[in-house]
């Protein structure tokens, strides 16, 4: 039997899946796929008796022990008849128990490292080795001695499981001379921005197709100011705002309610009339409820706010695009009168001025022109954009900074707003800092 292994989360699964008995794991957090299988066993009728052993930190999967997939099959894991889910603060090992298979492993946190490739079966030697496998070992101190090749072993070099390969003293300079061209990030600022980065973020907002009546385009100074004298025509800069007069024109697009797309009880989208004011306020609302003006330092929303702000400018981008969509076809219908209005204006300019070379151009030369700026302005497709940042560590120390959030959030929200630890945090571990 192969002692050294490579565990991996699917790994576990699949002897998990195998077992008829009983199952017993202990380990930093649940992933998701191991969560399955242990789910699958006691679906739809009770299997094997079970039992979890977990750190029930929040910081052991943020490092990347398990997942959140894994973490919420646990709520309902813990509901079954037949598992038994226990809590052990701070445990760092890994031991499966599957029947009479037993694994033992070193668990990876998957923020340092991937974990290791899975290993193909009976493969020796094995592929990044982190577990070794104990079921059936009668004496497992010499079959270790015989994995390994010990001094107290015969093993010779072709039937080690491990360690075939020698480590030179000049591949251990090589690694050294590394480390010194390239250090590695000291381990506590590290942690520092992990646990910091988790608390509160800035946000940038940028909207993009709501604003068409405000909208401007360039026309040529020659065509709207043919009457302005040639001493006078380069002080002026041309604009025109096509879409000013539409700005309460209403478009059926899918109403809002509290954040989310409304539907009727047919489960089609309920639609209402909504202009161009409203559905800015769609958007001012939504910023109002979730994010928090820090003077002179921008938008800062709660790290634990962030997926149902995301869900509803994602809900209201939708109805961005189908608003902006009606109110193209709107201004489309009325494309042809505005272009003709725009036009006699500059032909009745060009009739009044005196007669200058360069200054007459043709009516339909002034109709295409017209045109195709308004066309231009049509073009713009609408979008929400956001760019979440951390908070930088500098800025904990910043008087200015820490005074302004203060001044933003609740008292309430500044009890622990970021920590910093020497470690990983673990049971009975001190704080060294603690924002307040």
């Amino acid at each position: 039997m192969q002692t050294f292994t490579a565990v991996t989360d699917q790994a576990l699964a699949d002897t998990i899946a195998g077992a008829r008995s009983r199952v017993v794991l202990v380990a930093p957090g649940l992933a998701g796929v191991v969560a399955e299988a242990s789910s699958t066993l006691t679906d739809p009728q009770p299997g094997p008796q079970i039992t979890l052993i977990l750190d029930p930190d929040e910081d052991a999967y943020r490092v990347g022990y398990g997942d959140p997939k894994g973490a919420a099959l646990l709520a309902e894991l813990v509901q079954r008849p037949n598992v038994t889910v226990r809590s052990e603060p701070g445990v760092r090992l890994g031991l499966l128990i599957a029947d009479d298979t037993i694994l033992m492993w070193a668990p990876t946190p998957k923020s340092v490292e991937n974990g290791p490739a899975p290993s193909k079966a009976d493969s020796i030697p094995p592929s990044e080795p982190n577990g070794i496998r104990l079921d059936s070992v009668t004496n497992l101190s010499e079959h270790i001695d015989a994995a390994v090749g010990s001094g107290a072993s015969n093993t010779v070099l072709t039937d080690m499981e491990i360690g075939r390969e020698p480590l030179s003293a000049e591949r251990a300079k090589e690694t050294m001379e590394a480390l010194a061209a390239n250090p590695p990030a000291p381990v506590n600022l590290s942690r520092m921005a992990r646990v910091f980065s988790t608390k509160v973020q800035f946000v940038e907002c940028t909207l993009r197709g709501a604003q068409w009546t405000e909208r401007e385009t360039k026309v040529s100074s020659l065509l709207l100011n043919a009457d302005v004298s040639d001493d006078l025509a380069e002080l002026f800069d041309t604009k025109i705002r096509p879409f000013s007069k539409q700005a309460d024109v209403p478009i059926p697009v899918q109403a809002m309610i509290q954040g989310q797309l409304a539907f009727d009880k047919r489960g089609k989208p309920l639609l209402t009339p909504m202009t161009q004011a409203e559905i800015k306020q769609v958007w001012n609302d939504i910023l109002k409820r979730y994010l928090h003006r820090m003077r002179g330092f921008g938008l800062l929303i709660r790290r634990a706010d962030k997926p149902q702000f995301q869900a509803e400018i994602d809900a209201f981008e939708k109805v961005l695009k189908a608003w902006v969509a009606g109110f193209r076809e709107a201004v489309h219908k009325d494309e042809d009168n505005l272009v003709k209005q725009i036009t006699d204006l500059v032909l009745r300019r060009q009739s009044a001025a005196p007669a200058r070379a360069g200054t007459q151009t043709k009516p339909d030369e002034i109709k295409a022109k017209i045109r195709d700026g308004v066309k231009g302005m049509r073009v713009i497709e609408p979008a929400v954009k956001l760019v979440f940042k951390d908070v930088s560590w500098e800025s904990t120390g910043d008087a200015e900074f820490v005074r302004a959030l203060r001044e933003t959030l609740p008292a309430e929200d500044l009890d622990g707003w970021f920590k910093v630890y020497s470690a990983a945090p673990a049971r009975g571990s001190a704080d060294l800092v603690v924002g307040k």
